[in-house]
């Protein structure tokens, strides 16, 4: 039925339209429950689509700031960071490593609270709304001012409003996060929320990559609603931190050079080598793609 409800409204919205029957509202917070883990096996990834869709449409009662869990606190302490393929017998050992992942190292840090989700669009209208893109201010910091006036294709991006922001470059994440009072998650803060302190291999875990957990290798086409996946959620609870898009987090992905900035994660449209919690990639901070988003972190800064 929901299904059905959100293709309809996804028609609808062109017009403005918007459902008024107080059974609709109700009906959308029964609906949330297919997003567990348990019942969401037995509902088709399509159906979920359509059905966080229809959500959006009318607020999503997964993402009002004061949700249950909306934030995941993750505990200051240590962890082994990194992969490496050639010492099997040694700590993340993976046979699919690559140079860049390693060396392998104890990071001590902070504790700080992750967002269970990356940015959405209805987040990130927000900022776009509160002119955002023309207050210096949020800009200062980090560069970037008068580069950019909105996300890529926006205009169709605002008419799925609870999937993942993308088309955004590192210079307007830093700028939304400016504004919001929060800020881009370190890559060492990012790989230890994915991986835990448990050196799992994927954010789920150590069990086989598919199409169950995550979005990936074209398998739906686009970027889907945050939290279609509950089976490829850490233990911790945070979702989509494999496939669906890549994110941004703070720092230059090579120190010495300072030309790229660090994606973690994968996205939508790459293989599943990239849904390995300790891959990482990098790109130009001025470079915006419909594959990349990102997620925030408040709190204490870390250290290693």
């Amino acid at each position: 039925m929901c299904g059905t409800v959100g293709a309809i409204l996804l028609d609808l919205i062109p017009v403005g339209y918007q459902p008024r029957e107080p059974r609709y509202e109700a009906l959308l917070h029964r609906v949330t429950a297919i997003f567990d883990r348990e019942r969401s096996q037995s509902v088709d990834v399509r159906v979920r689509i359509a059905a966080a869709e229809a959500m959006g449409q009318v607020g999503d009662p997964r993402l009002e700031p004061n949700a249950p869990k909306r934030w995941i606190t993750i505990p200051a302490g240590s962890f082994w960071m990194g992969a490496q393929k050639t010492e099997p017998q040694q700590r993340n050992f993976d046979v699919e490593a690559y140079d860049w992942e390693g060396p392998v190292r104890e990071v001590t840090l902070a504790e700080f609270s992750i967002a269970r989700f990356p940015v959405t669009v209805c987040e990130f209208q927000r900022f776009v709304e509160d002119e955002g893109y023309t207050k210096p201010t949020f800009w200062t910091p980090a560069g970037g001012f008068a580069q950019f006036t909105q996300p890529e294709d926006w205009t169709i991006q605002f008419k799925h409003r609870n999937r993942p922001v993308v088309g955004v470059s590192w210079y307007e994440a830093m700028a939304y996060c400016q504004w919001a009072g929060v800020r881009l998650p370190t890559e060492a803060e990012w790989e230890r929320a994915a991986r835990g302190t448990t050196a799992w291999k994927y954010p789920w875990g150590p069990e086989a990559r598919d199409k169950a957990r995550l979005n990936f290798n074209g398998n739906i086409g686009f970027p889907t609603p945050v939290g279609i996946y509950p089976l490829g959620a850490t233990p911790d609870g945070i979702e989509d931190m494999a496939g669906n898009v890549w994110e941004w987090c703070s720092d230059w992905f090579d120190p010495k050079e300072e030309k790229y900035r660090v994606l973690r994660g994968g996205s939508w449209i790459d293989n599943d080598w990239f849904a390995r919690a300790a891959n990482r990639f990098g790109d130009s901070p001025d470079n915006p793609h419909n594959t990349v988003g990102f997620r925030v972190v408040y709190c204490v800064r870390t250290s290693e």
